[in-house]
């Protein structure tokens, strides 16, 4: 196994400049941070974030259009919880609700000569509102009740969002309360963005929010983009003195395919030598087995500046990265294949999970129908033409192989999917990897500055670590962003909040953050506001 040592020497390592405060924003920035340390400020923060922890924002994917599924109405009880807990925000800012419950809060200059229109576009952070459900069937297994919002003696606040996604929303919403507090005004247009339907694709909320943004300030309109992401990860090695701010600078690409085989039923006795269900295995097998989807990082992945800011056993690594800079093919799937064994592999390879199947009513009976559904992330150096055409090339034989008239992703004009024995379709919308936010903008800069200025002094104490280095990284899942691809090229996904190797329960249970990760996200935050906007 790769050996990883948290040692950076590599020249190739890219440090960001970190954009100097204006003396009144520098002042600004101290008093919050005197103030994130006092007792009575923490304790009604912690109060606040319980409230919200507390207020029940769960969606499934049987929910309806808002319009029509009274289910949605529930988001109503949580902008009124921000509108009372954030009285400043509500004050000052002009809130919109898009599609009801998407929230669009915009922070505008105290006059327009205080911002050139013309050169000074706009800069948004999101967050959502809503989270994955609890399952009564895992309420027994929680710690603490899962919408209590309870600190434990370790620190730890426990709660379904409390890591995903209302630490973000609600550490953006006191940090704007408390630049409000100390008179700041913003010299650009601040907008907040608040979706309520990402955990179900985003399609009502964030998708609907990009549109207004996209009808108000043009395509390209918007300076940069800041949403979930990845976070702070500890050293990789035992005893290491490198702590790692991830910043995902690209996402994974996104496909589901279902596979969906019909024929003639009938009692079992007739069964032939292989039924619709065996003939599916032989596919599931085959797409597992043949022609694998060999790890790779690509030129195109911001895994190789995440690499080249640590230093490995041996300088191998190294070589790759300076050879896949040159545009060798070649070093990037052997740079992948290098690191297949480490905790690196999910960032170098495509994900293919075979998640559903069903088949047969009878025990006696032949089935008539077999489906199953796959998902794909794919990562950069890969397409969506690339999967489906590997998809194809591996069942048509087998389709062939047993006569089965099939239809694969509508390439075939004289059959169509209803027709066929064998259909493989697209489900729903597909993505392709998510193009590289540009590393040489000022928005790059003041990003990974503010991540570096404000978080380095917080978690080089809490870790006991000499550094924290912030490096880019790629994005495994997908975020809302997906939707704001036309707004900005520069696009950033994190969360500035320790990330352990479960992910903080995200998505399952006993999910949580350090309390001490909730002031520090809000002192972040208050660093981007400021950097932000005087860039």
């Amino acid at each position: 196994m790769l050996d990883i040592h948290q040692v950076l020497d590599d020249k190739d390592c890219w440090i960001p400049e970190i954009p100097a405060l204006p003396e009144v924003s520098s002042n600004i920035y101290k008093n919050i941070v005197a103030t994130l340390s006092t007792v009575q400020y923490q304790q009604k923060c912690i109060s606040r974030f319980q409230r919200a922890i507390g207020v029940d924002t769960e969606t499934n994917d049987d929910f309806g259009t808002v319009q029509d599924d009274i289910r949605w109405s529930k988001f109503y009880n949580f902008s009124a919880f921000l509108k009372k807990d954030f009285p400043l925000v509500h004050q000052h800012l002009q809130l919109e609700r898009v599609n009801c419950h998407g929230l669009l809060y915009t922070w505008k200059p105290a006059s327009e000569r205080d911002q050139d229109t013309h050169f000074s576009k706009p800069f948004v952070l999101m967050a959502h509102q809503d989270t994955v459900p609890v399952s009564n069937k895992s309420l027994a297994e929680w710690k603490y009740d899962p919408f209590e919002g309870h600190v434990d003696k370790s620190g730890i606040i426990y709660g379904r969002g409390a890591h995903d996604d209302k630490n973000s929303l609600i550490s953006i919403m006191e940090a704007v309360e408390l630049l409000l507090k100390n008179h700041f005004q913003p010299k650009r247009t601040v907008v907040l963005a608040f979706g309520f339907d990402e955990e179900v694709s985003g399609k009502r909320g964030a998708f609907e929010i990009s549109q207004v943004l996209e009808q108000r300030y043009g395509k390209h309109g918007i300076e940069f983009i800041l949403d979930e992401g990845p976070g702070i990860i500890d050293p990789v090695a035992p005893g290491g003195k490198v702590a790692y701010a991830t910043v995902a600078t690209s996402e994974k690409g996104y496909l589901d395919v279902l596979i969906e085989a019909k024929g003639l039923g009938g009692h079992s006795s007739l069964a032939g030598k292989h039924t619709l269900i065996g003939i599916m295995a032989e596919m599931i097998v085959a797409l597992e087995t043949k022609d694998p989807l060999a790890p790779r990082v690509s030129r195109d992945s911001p895994v190789i500046e995440f690499l080249s800011c640590q230093n490995f056993s041996t300088r191998d690594v190294p070589l790759l990265l300076r050879r896949i800079r040159k545009g060798d093919i070649d070093a990037e799937y052997d740079l992948g294949l290098l690191l297949q064994n480490t905790s690196l592999a999910v960032l170098s390879r495509t994900s293919q999970a075979i998640d559903l199947i069903s088949g047969g009513q009878k025990i006696n009976a032949l089935p008539e129908r077999v489906s199953v559904g796959i998902n794909y992330r794919i990562a950069p150096g890969l397409s969506l033409k690339d999967i489906k055409a590997r998809i194809t090339s591996i069942l048509e034989p087998i389709a062939m192989k047993y006569n089965m008239t099939s239809f694969f992703f509508g390439s075939q004009e004289s059959v169509s999917c209803s027709d066929s024995e064998l259909c493989i379709s697209q489900v729903g919308k597909a993505l392709e990897p998510a193009k590289m936010s540009p590393q040489n903008t000022k928005a790059y800069s003041v990003v990974f500055g503010s991540v570096s200025s404000a978080l380095n002094p917080i978690f080089t104490e809490t870790l006991n670590v000499e550094s924290l280095v912030v490096v880019p990284t790629l994005m495994a899942g997908n975020t809302d962003t997906r939707h704001f691809w036309n707004l900005t090229q520069n696009l950033f996904r994190f969360r500035p909040t320790r990330i352990d190797i479960r992910n903080n329960g995200g998505h399952t249970v006993n999910e949580h953050i350090y309390v001490d990760d909730h002031f520090a996200s809000i002192q972040f935050y208050s660093s981007l506001i400021l950097r932000a906007s005087a860039m």
